[in-house]
């Protein structure tokens, strides 16, 4: 008898601590899941913003983490190291990174630059005698990173205007610095983009020499959301969520561009006094095969990559 109740004894204390051990209210497998997401801090990113800040990513049943990062390289290797799980990277790095044999998926869509909808420039300084693409040859120009989709649309505009690629310097540069670039005479031209071209112009040291994206083509996809495959095969229903998630937020930006504005306000510190000229990109949900085969083709004819493939290797079946 005495054996039975120290038994039960030991049963209870046991229990008693492995109650303890669970978590309180509901249990982690219904619980939000938790999904780091590498950004880069300019306008294009709105939907990424509106979908954080309205909650479409907690209706979802994603908390999202996000990472602030320079541009499509460094977005790359963060998720190639395993630092991010879902990264924003323009297209030009999602092709070279698939053709280097790192396995990506695109799983939500992103900006579109047209003529009705511009959010890229060239810039040069206000002071400059630059007056068009053909005094470019022998200056220094920067973008926000080499071999991304800055670096080759800036490539296709020069050669468009008869400029040697060879007699340009190219740099890199982050986007908030261009102005300073300019400014210093750190370099003759600088890519830029919203809203980094707004405050320049507020600021009246720099002007526009001309719209590279739309002078080379008149519409052109520029960049989306990505996750390795690896990671894509494990967690497919979270990318379907957050896919759905940007969605609705791409829906929000359309119908309440007002409160749109405030919310980058919020996620990019643009002043009050220049929000309402910043030119808000169009995004689209998810991007067709043709979108992206421009782009694998365009970087083979550059020899940026080995040779060209289909474009669907890298776009998630929807």
């Amino acid at each position: 008898m005495r054996l039975l109740k120290s038994l039960i004894a030991i049963t209870l204390v046991m229990l008693t601590l492995l109650s303890g051990c669970k978590p309180s209210g509901p249990s982690s497998s219904a619980g939000p899941t938790t999904v780091k997401v590498g950004y880069i801090p300019i306008v294009d990113c709105l939907p990424l913003y509106v979908a954080k800040d309205k909650g479409f990513l907690d209706k979802q049943g994603l908390s999202a983490e996000l990472v602030p990062l320079q541009g499509g390289p460094r977005i790359i290797e963060a998720l190639t190291s395993k630092s991010i799980d879902i990264g924003y990277s323009n297209i030009v790095s999602n092709v070279v990174a698939h053709s280097k044999g790192i396995p990506m998926v695109g799983v939500a869509g992103g900006p579109v630059e047209t003529e009705s909808r511009q959010v890229h420039a060239l810039l040069v300084s206000d002071a400059s005698p630059i007056r068009g693409p053909g005094d470019l040859a022998d200056k220094t120009i920067a973008v926000n990173a080499l071999r991304n989709i800055e670096h080759v649309v800036l490539r296709q505009y020069l050669e468009k205007n008869g400029v040697d690629v060879n007699r340009v310097k190219i740099v890199e540069a982050p986007f908030p610095q261009m102005e300073g670039l300019l400014k210093n005479g750190s370099a003759d031209a600088v890519m830029a983009v919203e809203p980094f071209i707004t405050l320049a112009l507020a600021h009246k040291s720099a002007r526009v020499l001309g719209r590279p994206y739309t002078e080379v083509r008149s519409r052109n996809i520029v960049a989306n959301y990505n996750v390795r495959r690896e990671w894509f095969d494990q967690n497919a229903e979270t990318a379907r969520k957050f896919a759905a998630a940007l969605a609705e937020a791409n829906a929000f930006v359309a119908s309440n561009e007002a409160e749109a504005r405030q919310i980058l306000v919020k996620y990019t510190q643009i002043p009050q006094e220049v929000i309402g000229a910043v030119v808000l990109p169009q995004s689209l949900d998810k991007f067709d095969e043709s979108d992206v085969q421009v782009w694998v083709d365009e970087l083979a004819k550059q020899g940026l990559i080995e040779k060209a493939f289909p474009a669907g290797e890298i776009l998630r079946q929807q």
